[in-house]
């Protein structure tokens, strides 16, 4: 009851034809800084003290007779005897409205639960809290009125216990600095959070924070245990754990709490000792294992161990499919990941050492660039994800011993192998030109020439981007519907270095050097302006529509102004220098992997932009020259003596010779430069992946040679359009099951993904589980990644497990299934909701 009540309820009384006069007798003082607002129709208020009741006697009586009075007495009630206003009590209504009979009152508390209320004057204390209390909406139990008294104490909006304790636990787990535990103690609600802990948790352990959460993982790890979980955490388990499974799923998944739980996990982790305990458990049997990160360090090390043993693939496909839907897995996707690709590459290596190798070097270049090119992308993810992996990780035997295996293979099993093939069947023939596979001498004659005819050509030159680095382009570009991608091998001249490939791709007659300058018809193609000036004079309807430019310039340019310079262009020349501006330096080399991710998205993104906001449709992606790179430096035996006698020598490198005269290096191939017109030069490579000895630094990234890794590039050509970007959607899933009622707590689900993913049906990453009509989890979550190709249904099935909270469900309300969208991690959307009627007996007792 407020004061404004308080006023109706005596404005009633006064209203009554025989009471005149009504004494509040208020001994606690309750209501005493209230009485000065509390306004009465024609009613006197007098606020009576040890020294006014004569006077206040005398006004009643004598001058005032006729007139209602609300005398406000704040202290009990005196005897009769020796009082000027005895006689008054007598006739008078005595009104005695205690705090607690007008705080009922107020929030429509039945007198049932009189007793319970009064327990807890000291919250009821303040105006704030009765209002907050009264927004809770409650339907009136005890057990609710309790929540309902922990919510209001901590301002949390809802009297869901999980939301409680979630509140509680974000200020820590240490309870002596935890601000909402001395809050309960402040107002007498301590006890009756444990036993609400205890009612719902089943937790009847110390009331210690840092404890209750201990149980909390340890149970929730035990329901995900395939065995029996060590008997050293026996005392943690409770007998009712569905509760623990919904709330410690939903607080570890939920984006406000994640990195509170992982900063929780991690050091109940060391408290426990978990590490020595799983030392001799089997992986196994906690690979669905959710509650600490351990698992997932102990799971990547595990298979690190077990691919140094076998050295044979296992399937860790299986073991991320597993793991990529539990909480930690975004946190080591890179370790999974670094795994992975160690796998994949000794799989792929195990093949190619049961293959003879053909004689043919056009047949070895298809088989390379259609199988074996991925050896260098494995190679090239595992490096990159090693470079991922945390220091200390990186130190553990095992995984120093996995990297020594992958280097030492990579590079005398597959890289000298493959390539001395190559490089004794180059000896064997006359010219380039022999090859039946496509020059890059020949790139402008027998694409762009053609192509600027009929529509506008952008042609996007990465340096470095070798073949392999263009099939996964190619493979991230097959899943827009915007692009249509050609690729096939191309071939680049040796030696394969910046400045012969650079001015290859452009249009020319004659190609010859001055000095170590390539000349194009006379013209210096050293600059992007000179390359310009190239493709201006080359044979056109107007050759004024030609223009080069780097990556960096075009990405300064706003809007308007690519517009502008597009203008009037029928062919542009784009050069993007990431790989090889970075593996070139001696300083930047070990980062030429990261350069090679980079690039994929730096030449996606110029295409989406070029053609949404210029209308290009037509691209070329191609390059100057491959690279070679390994981790570890060249070994001196890897390394080719030069002779002192060798004259006339134009350009020197670690790769390649340049000479007016033919050589004859042991250990080396020299081939005359005809097949590109210049029959006054040659070049002299080394054998296979050897180096010459020169000076200079960098001993790690390498180009110029006759290697497949160098020679052979990407001729990609990507054809865009606008709009259809806009017809893909997610692919869908169905819920197979037509059973909508529940009646265990415990639940399997099966679901059907209706269609094979495609470059207009995109994977969708999906969350279940259970809300009530409020809107409240009333489930944990299962995740379904639909991202299945497959023309087998059975393919496209998931069967997942929801375990509902243990509480009271109403059989006449609606319960709903939710699918939720988290493809896009902060941006989560529901695409489906299905009612359900849970009808589940509840046998614990207590009144929900």
């Amino acid at each position: 009851m407020n004061l404004k009540d308080i006023e109706n309820k005596l404005d009633g009384l006064f209203n009554k034809q025989d009471i005149r006069i009504i004494i509040w007798y208020d001994e606690n003082k309750e209501f005493y800084e209230d009485i000065n607002n509390l306004y009465l129709d024609n009613v006197e208020i007098e606020t009576l003290s040890e020294n006014n009741s004569f006077c206040i006697k005398y006004k009643i009586d004598i001058e005032n007779p006729d007139k209602n009075y609300l005398l406000y007495a704040p202290f009990m009630k005196k005897s009769d005897t020796g009082n000027f206003l005895g006689d008054v009590n007598n006739y008078a209504y005595i009104f005695s409205p205690d705090k607690i009979s007008l705080i009922m009152d107020e929030l429509d508390i039945s007198e049932d639960y009189r007793n319970l209320i009064e327990n807890y004057s000291k919250f009821f204390n303040a105006k704030e809290r009765i209002n907050y209390f009264k927004r809770l909406h409650i339907n009136y139990t005890e057990n609710n009125i309790i929540l309902g008294l922990l919510a209001s104490s901590i301002k949390e909006k809802s009297i869901n216990m999980d939301n409680i304790v979630r509140k509680v636990l974000s200020e820590g787990l240490n309870d002596s600095s935890n601000k909402y535990l001395d809050i309960f103690k402040k107002y007498d609600l301590f006890d009756d959070f444990w036993k609400m802990i205890n009612t719902y948790y089943s937790y009847n352990m110390e009331p210690n924070l840092n404890t209750f959460f201990t149980s909390l993982i340890i149970n929730y790890t035990d329901l995900q245990y395939s065995d029996k979980f060590p008997n050293t955490f026996k005392k943690y388990l409770v007998d009712n754990d569905s509760n623990i499974k919904v709330f410690l799923d939903n607080f570890m998944n939920n984006k406000n709490f994640s990195d509170l739980y992982d900063e929780f996990e991690e050091n109940i982790s060391k408290q426990i000792n978990l590490g020595n305990h799983l030392q001799n458990l089997i992986v196994d049997d906690y690979i669905s294992c959710n509650g600490f990160s351990l698992f997932d360090r102990m799971i990547v090390y595990y298979y690190v161990d077990l691919l140094c043993s076998i050295k044979r693939d296992i399937n860790f496909d299986s073991v991320i499919e597993k793991r990529r839907k539990t909480h930690f897995y975004d946190k080591y996707e890179n370790y999974y990941l670094f795994v992975k690709y160690a796998n994949d590459f000794v799989s792929k290596i195990n093949q190619f050492e049961e293959v003879s190798l053909p004689n043919d070097i056009g047949e070895l270049i298809n088989l390379y660039t259609s199988d074996f090119s991925y050896i260098d992308k494995f190679y090239r993810k595992f490096y990159y994800y090693h470079g991922k992996l945390s220091y200390d990780f990186r130190d553990k035997d095992k995984v120093k011993e996995l990297r020594t295996y992958v280097e030492n293979i990579y590079y005398n099993s597959f890289l000298n192998k493959i390539n001395m093939k190559f490089y004794n069947l180059l000896s064997e023939i006359e010219s380039l030109n022999n090859i039946n596979i496509t020059k890059q001498w020949n790139f402008y004659r027998d694409n762009i020439k053609h192509d600027i005819k009929k529509h506008k050509t952008v042609v996007i030159i990465s340096d470095a981007f070798r073949y392999g680095c263009a099939l996964e382009l190619k493979k991230k570009f097959e899943m827009d519907p915007t692009r249509e991608t050609t690729l096939k091998p191309m071939i680049s001249t040796i030696p394969s270095y910046t400045s012969l490939g650079m001015a290859c791709l452009l249009p020319h007659n004659q190609i010859c050097y001055n000095k170590k300058d390539v000349l194009i018809d006379s013209m210096n193609t050293k600059s992007t302006q000179n390359r310009e000036t190239i493709l201006k004079t080359t044979e056109s309807n107007d050759n004024k529509m030609h223009k080069a430019i780097t990556y960096e310039e075009l990405n300064k340019l706003e809007r308007d102004e690519l517009r502008n310079f597009f203008k009037n262009t029928q062919l542009v020349y784009i050069y993007h220098n990431q790989i090889d501006a970075r593996g070139d330096n001696a300083e930047t080399e070990n980062e030429v992997f990261t350069a090679v991710e980079e690039s994929f998205t730096e030449i996606s993104d110029l295409i989406t932009r070029l053609t949404n906001n210029i209308n290009i449709s037509h691209f070329y992606v191609t390059s100057d020259h491959g690279f070679i790179y390994k981790e570890n430096k060249i070994e001196e035996y890897s390394k080719v003596e030069l002779k002192n006698s060798i004259t006339n020598t134009i350009y020197e490198n670690r790769r390649f010779l340049l000479t007016e005269d033919e050589t004859d290096i042991e250990g080396s191939l020299c081939l005359p430069m005809d097949y590109i017109n210049i029959n006054d030069m040659y070049v002299t490579v080394p054998n296979g992946v050897n180096v010459f000895k020169v000076k200079g630094s960098g001993m790690n990234y390498v180009h110029g040679g006759a290697s497949l890794e160098e020679c052979i590039i990407p001729l990609m050509y990507v054809n865009t359009t606008t709009g259809k970007k806009n017809k893909q959607k997610r692919v869908e899933l169905q819920l197979i099951d037509n059973k909508h009622k529940i009646t265990n707590n415990i639940n399997n689900f099966r679901f059907y993904q209706k269609e094979n993913i495609s470059d207009t049906v995109t994977e969708l990453k999906a969350s279940v589980y259970f809300v009530d009509d409020f809107g409240e989890k009333i489930s944990d979550e299962s995740i379904i990644y639909a991202d299945i190709n497959s023309d087998n249904p059975e393919d496209r099935e998931f069967k997942i497990k929801l375990t509902l909270k243990d509480i009271k469900y109403d059989k006449s309300k609606d319960y709903y299934l939710i699918i939720e969208d988290i493809t896009e991690k902060n941006n989560p959307i529901e695409v489906d909701r299905i009612s359900y009627i849970i009808d589940i007996a509840f046998f614990d007792g207590f009144s929900f």
